[in-house]
């Protein structure tokens, strides 16, 4: 066992080795009552990875420390549950995982790899020396979780430190954060010319739907886009909201500004000024990130465009705007705020950094005749990263309906691990695909539920894992389709995963009722779980996302019947949510047109 005083000493050369300052400085220690008691404290390491550890009592320690891992690309402390992991008896760490605030800068700490692990690897190591201290003895289990690209980060902690690690989960992200970029550089060239269509697109994947939305598409081109979206890895169910992403907002600041800022001037010199688009002027007023141009604009019209300060404190940099509506442009929170700008300041919105971002992909192809340098191609493939090689247990739960940590990176991450694992990965891996959950909060009630205790859940089962020996669930069965779509089986047996599976029909009939008013239909539901029992089911007959009617489920399978008479015409989602005792759900519907009565 390594003495206690041997920590700091090995968090210092943890340190050394990415070149980093090797500063800790702590400016709170304390015990604290809330969620239960334990000792906090909060530093931060290299002058700008802030950090806090949660120490439960001696008592309640069960020689574990969990580690959670923000998304994006960190900047906070702050975010995660620590009372998940103090009430599994673990010492809780969260760090901001190498920079402060949303915003990356070319400063010499953010370095691409201090961001994707040395930060993270650091805090870690300060929180197992806290734990040797305050309880005598080091950590038996290590475990690391994270949401979105700290779910990518997660698994590249487990893979490149296997003595450290001893399980991971990863939510709605795994493998290289950097295999979004030519992915998401390719969308942006596509998406936007079919935006105007999204929502008879959206319409024809809906249940009851034609199930066609190239039918809707008026032109060749059009349908050559949404092919393109579609095999990028965009998921067909979530059309209604394909636009432009705030992601590439994300990805353009970080890779034009920080890991290859020298493409765009490239791009530009080579190409001219084709394609180019923009206006200029003074700024009118500003109101946080909100800035009026006194020039109004279609609405959404430029989004992910840049707008470049001429004069004034910010003058010579420049911002992604996420949105526009009549005169004022909203920046991005991902790029720097805009505190120093002032009215009267000069500036330029043009499309400079939009054209060359849809156009990145093309450049980091080995037949590209412009390939980028080695440096920049030899990052975004996993810079040395033993990709889908880990000793320790990984689970990874991810949404088929995400429509922005799309469902193929999971695809393209499970075949590696496979390819690299064979039959042994069996042993420490497992994916999990869910339905209808989107990447984030729920925003949108009639089409999504959040993850409900999918993520409490996974944590227990990976702790039973890597402790005991009891091996979770099998992971989900799924294919790929022609279109690079996931689809997951019908049923719950072959489907197995986590998640309940239900199927709803009304008058016998799935998908689709034509009624007339004052007609009553009889909702009939049959569900099942693969790994757990059923407890509720739940109708809204009008599609409202606001829930109706309950029944409780019993068992691993259920089924029960429910009856409403439409009295008004109109077209309403009827939908089920069904509920396992994990507190996992699940949606079906059927469309009911309601026609006006006889």
């Amino acid at each position: 066992m390594t003495p206690a005083w041997c920590w700091p000493l090995l968090l210092a050369a943890a340190i050394l080795r990415g070149a980093q300052p090797g500063t800790i400085e702590i400016d709170t220690r304390e015990w604290r009552a809330e969620p239960v008691r334990h000792f906090y404290i909060h530093g931060v390491v290299n002058g700008d990875t802030r950090f806090r550890v949660c120490l439960p009592e001696k008592a309640a320690w069960k020689g574990r420390v969990i580690q959670y891992l923000g998304g994006a690309f960190g900047g906070y402390e702050l975010t995660g549950d620590a009372g998940v992991a103090l009430s599994a008896g673990a010492v809780y760490v969260e760090s901001n995982q190498g920079h402060i605030g949303r915003f990356l800068t070319a400063s010499p700490n953010d370095s691409h790899t201090e961001l994707q692990y040395e930060a993270s690897y650091a805090t870690l190591q300060y929180a197992k020396s806290r734990a040797v201290e305050f309880y005598g003895i080091e950590p038996s289990y290590v475990y690391v979780h994270g949401d979105s690209g700290g779910g990518m980060r997660a698994s590249g902690l487990l893979e490149r430190f296997p003595k450290s690690y001893d399980g991971a989960i990863g939510y709605v992200g795994v493998g290289s954060p950097t295999a979004l970029i030519p992915k998401y550089s390719r969308y942006e060239e596509f998406c936007y010319k079919i935006a105007s269509k999204t929502q008879a697109m959206a319409d024809a994947v809906r249940p009851g739907g034609s199930g066609d939305p190239f039918a809707v598409l008026s032109t060749g081109d059009q349908r050559a886009a949404l092919r393109a979206v579609l095999l990028n890895g965009f998921p067909a169910r979530q059309l209604e909201q394909l636009s432009p992403s705030l992601v590439s907002a994300q990805l353009i600041d970080a890779m034009f500004r920080v890991a290859d800022p020298d493409f765009v001037s490239e791009f530009w010199r080579n190409r001219g000024n084709a394609g180019l688009e923009g206006f200029s002027g003074k700024v009118r007023a500003i109101q946080a990130s909100t800035i009026d141009t006194g020039i109004p604009q279609v609405a959404g019209a430029l989004t992910n465009y840049s707008i470049r300060f001429a004069s004034g404190a910010a003058a010579g940099t420049w911002r992604p705007i996420v949105f526009n509506k009549d005169s004022s442009v909203t920046l991005s929170p991902y790029a720097p705020d805009a505190s120093s700008v002032k009215p009267g300041d000069g500036f330029e919105i043009d499309n400079r950094e939009l054209m060359a971002w849809r156009s990145y992909y093309r450049y980091l192809g080995p037949d590209s005749p412009a390939r980028r340098p080695e440096s920049v191609v030899r990052m975004l493939s996993g810079d040395g990263r033993p990709l889908g090689q880990f000793k320790g247990k990984l689970m990874v739960l991810y949404s088929v309906d995400d429509p922005y940590a799309w469902a193929s990176f999971a695809v393209d991450y499970d075949r590696m691990v496979w390819a690299r694992q064979g039959t042994s990965a069996k042993e420490r891996y497992r994916l999990y695909f869910f339905e209808r959950i989107p990447h984030g909060p729920v925003t949108r009630p009639l089409w999504e539920i959040p993850w409900g205790g999918a993520r409490q859940k996974a944590l227990i089962d990976l702790i039973a894992w890597v402790e005991r020996g009891v091996p979770p669930p099998p992971g989900t069965s799924y294919r790929v389709n022609e279109l690079n779509q996931v689809v997951l089986p019908a049923g719950a047996a072959a489907r197995a995963g986590l998640q309940p599976v239900a199927v709803v029909t009304a008058n016998g009939t799935p998908d689709r009722l034509e009624i007339r008013a004052g007609q009553e239909v009889v909702f009939r539901v049959s569900a099942a779980d693969p790994d757990n029992e059923l407890e509720q089911f739940e109708i809204d007959y009008f599609g409202t996302g606001t829930g109706g009617e309950k029944q409780p489920a019993g068992g691993r399978s259920a089924s029960a019947i429910f009856r409403h008479t439409y009295e008004k015409p109109g077209a309403h989602f009827a939908n089920v949510r069904t509920t396992d005792k994990s507190g996992i759900s699940n949606l079906a519907y059927v469309r009911v047109i309601v026609h006006q009565g006889e």
